[in-house]
């Protein structure tokens, strides 16, 4: 593939390459360089294609769009030039994917009263001042999947720019904030990475209204995690995480009133997990996970720590009723098991929240006990983990359900409280890896609903022998059971609606008996390259066959 080299234009407002009222014109595979003013100036033009140019070391813009729309930038480079890498004025419904922008004096993409442009996938770093810049309201724009790095700020909303959404950006490592807006409404962030930035994570400055930040992870920058000052009212946040922040996990401060936050987790903040200040007030902050050393601080403000009744719903915690926030230094009890404290209230940080408190703490349940020592866990995980636990313990689990993947790699009993699988799930966290992978001998598991592997094996025994998995519904996985051992048996479990195998068997001398295997997606059973297996008693139903694979078994099915 060859290049046109264009340098040296000269004189003002001269480009290396110009376009006025130029239409579905491309322009591909350029060095445009060392230009007095623009390398790439587009004004008036619409429909046109910039592709795989490489626009470095001009005066002013390296691509400058003034006027233009519906016009493509892809796969362009545009470094070291003397204002910004790409520049759009007025030019609206652009899309700019996969460029390369760095190293410019002032902004790596620069947009200044332009909107319903799309912003994808770009690289922008090591700019000047800011590496994503919308300016002088621009608005709805999409900016998604972007990587902005060691920039000034890393991408900035200023001066009413509203409405825009910011989604799967990668913002870390900056010299001031992560993501900065100032003055701009109505725009929403979600499941953006913000990290390792020398000031703050996200910024909400100077009325910054009615903004939405939703699934943000905004960890270890120098400052705050997430703050909002001077009047920056009237926003949600949700479901973010704030942690390990050098100051505060969450700020409110000025005079910034009625923001809702709800369902964040903030842990392991240097100062306080949220720090609520300088007359801030009427904001409902609930369903929360603070977990601090020191995790609230309100000097002076009246604000909302709690819904104005329990209602009943699944909180942070996994508990079954919403009304305050988890707090890790609430040292009250739940007297009726409501999973709300009731004592020692309001929980007021340790007289930090100056004005009132939380009146409905949430308190962890400790759900899963060890029967031999003790001691209560709130993951199976947890329990099996225990230095305490031993083989030959039996592990209990209380109703309810449990999102884990479990490696049991000692020699113990796990069974339901109840003994009902109806009342007892454990669901995958994640869906592409084992719901219980046992890789010990001697291992008893009973009474569960084991589903949500849909990637993987409901309960997968590799290598472990002489275990019994017995009175479960293994459903909704891609395989029910895998067992790659000896002398185990499985018996009264309904392995059902399973994409793949209903009980896959890869060993010798086991015993699988009385089991419901209906309507998997491949075999109810499939045998493979082993001998002595008992099969019987059990109901093969609507499968797609049961297989017993050229091996030497012994059958008494009831299919």
């Amino acid at each position: 593939m060859w290049e046109r080299r264009v340098t040296g234009a000269d004189g003002s407002d001269k480009a290396g390459i110009y376009l006025s009222n130029a239409d579905h014109c491309t322009i591909y595979n350029n060095v445009v360089l060392n230009n007095d003013w623009w390398g790439i100036y587009s004004w008036s033009s619409d429909c046109n294609t910039f592709t795989s140019n490489i626009v470095n070391s001009n005066n002013r813009s390296g691509i400058y769009l003034h006027s233009s729309s519906n016009n493509i930038l892809t796969g362009n480079t545009a470094n070291s030039n003397g204002w910004h890498g790409i520049d759009l004025y007025s030019s609206n419904h652009n899309t700019l994917k996969s460029n390369t922008v760095n190293s410019n004096y002032w902004d790596g993409i620069f947009l200044k009263s332009s909107s319903n442009n799309i912003l994808t996938s770009n690289i922008v770093n090591s700019n000047g001042f800011y590496g994503i810049d919308l300016h002088s309201s621009s608005n709805n724009n999409t900016l998604t999947s972007n990587t902005v790095y060691l920039n000034g700020n890393g991408i900035v909303l200023r001066f009413s720019s509203n409405s825009n959404m910011l989604t799967s950006n990668t913002a870390n490592s900056n010299y001031w904030d992560g993501i900065y807006m100032d003055s701009s409404s109505s725009n929403t962030l979600t499941s953006n990475t913000v990290l390792n930035n020398e000031e703050h994570g996200i910024e909400l400055y100077s009325s910054g209204n009615s903004n939405t930040l939703t699934g943000n992870t905004v960890n270890s920058n120098y400052w705050d995690g997430i703050v909002l000052l001077y009047s920056s009212s009237n926003n949600t946040l949700i479901d973010n995480t704030a942690n390990s922040n050098g100051c505060n996990g969450i700020c409110l401060d000025y005079s910034s009133n009625d923001n809702t936050l709800q369902s964040n987790i903030v842990n392991s903040n240097a100062q306080y997990g949220i720090y609520v200040y300088h007359s801030s007030n009427d904001n409902l902050i609930y369903n929360n996970y603070f977990n601090n050393t020191d995790n609230a601080c309100d000097d002076d403000g009246n604000n909302i720590w709690n819904l104005t009744e329990s209602l009943e719903g699944t909180n942070i915690i996994g508990g079954d009723h919403l009304g305050g926030n988890y707090w890790s230094d609430y040292t009250g009890e739940d007297l009726d098991g409501d999973g709300l404290g009731d004592t020692m209230l309001p929980h007021d940080s340790g007289g930090r929240i100056q004005n009132g408190g939380d009146w409905l703490p949430l308190v962890l349940t400790f759900s899963i006990h060890n029967q031999n020592t003790g001691e209560d866990f709130l993951t199976i995980q947890e329990a099996i983990d225990d230095p305490d636990t031993q083989d030959g313990h039996t592990i209990t689990v209380d109703a309810g359900t449990y999102n884990e993947n479990v490696n049991v790699y000692k020699q113990v009993f796990i069974r339901s409280t109840s003994g009902n699988h109806e009342d007892t799930t454990i669901q995958a966290s994640n869906p592409d890896d084992h719901v219980f992978e046992v890789t010990a001998d001697y291992v008893n598991i009973a009474g569960f609903a084991v589903t949500g592997a849909t990637g993987d094996t409901g309960i997968y025994l590799y290598g472990a022998n002489h275990c019994t998995i017995s009175n479960n519904d293994i459903s909704d996985n891609r395989d029910g059971i895998e067992l790659i051992g000896h002398n185990c048996t499985i018996n009264c479990n309904t392995i059902q609606d399973n994409t793949g195998y209903g009980i896959y068997v890869h060993g010798n001398d086991n015993v699988i008996c009385n089991n419901q295997v209906k309507q998997n997606g491949d075999y109810g059973i499939k045998i493979y390259n082993c001998y002595g297996n008992h099969i019987f008693w059990n109901a093969f139903i609507g499968n797609h066959l049961y297989h017993p694979e050229y091996t030497s078994q012994g059958w008494d099915n009831n299919a």
